[in-house]
């Protein structure tokens, strides 16, 4: 029996990562999932964060971003973790789903959440985006058919029923 796949703990930022990345991504669950897919969200979104860290007013923020947690707490950029670490139940039940089935022994989605699970947290704490995953200026991700989120956004790709969107970083 495999050891138990366990997060980060919550106050870290691959705790966040990971989170946020449980949150955001289709679960194997779905009948549209895919594996690959999902990984690759995981990276865009994880360049996402990077981005606004290093580049703050490229998407309108003001004073001082030094984190991703830093970033969590601006209104707007990802809602739902705006009180990061502290999530509502709401913004939780997938995460929490996601891990207890990657550790029901003899469930038989217990092999597939388990990759997920643990595709999430190779992310998280990747210390660098593969250049077969890099989108250098990953901006943003909306639901597929939504607006664009502002006209210096260019339309990236679409998965997993999301719009995913670059811009220039200057």
């Amino acid at each position: 029996m495999p050891d138990p796949i366990r997060l980060d703990e919550v106050g870290t930022p691959a705790g966040l990562r990971e989170r946020l990345f449980l949150h955001e991504t289709l679960t194997p669950a779905f009948a549209r999932y895919d594996r690959e897919e999902a990984f690759h969200v995981m990276w865009f979104i994880r360049q996402v964060l990077a981005n606004r860290v290093a580049h703050p007013r490229v998407f309108g923020i003001r004073g001082t971003v030094r984190s991703e947690a830093d970033l969590m707490a601006i209104p707007n950029q990802f809602p739902g973790f705006e009180t990061y670490p502290r999530l509502s139940a709401a913004e939780m039940t997938n995460v929490n789903e996601c891990v207890r089935l990657a550790n029901a022994t003899g469930d038989r989605r217990q092999s597939a959440y388990r990759q997920h699970v643990q595709d999430a947290i190779t992310v998280a704490t990747a210390p660098a985006v593969p250049i077969q995953y890099s989108a250098p200026t990953a901006a943003a991700w909306k639901r597929a058919g939504t607006p664009s989120p502002g006209a210096k956004f260019t339309l990236y790709r679409t998965m997993q029923g999301n719009d995913y969107y670059t811009t220039p970083m200057s």
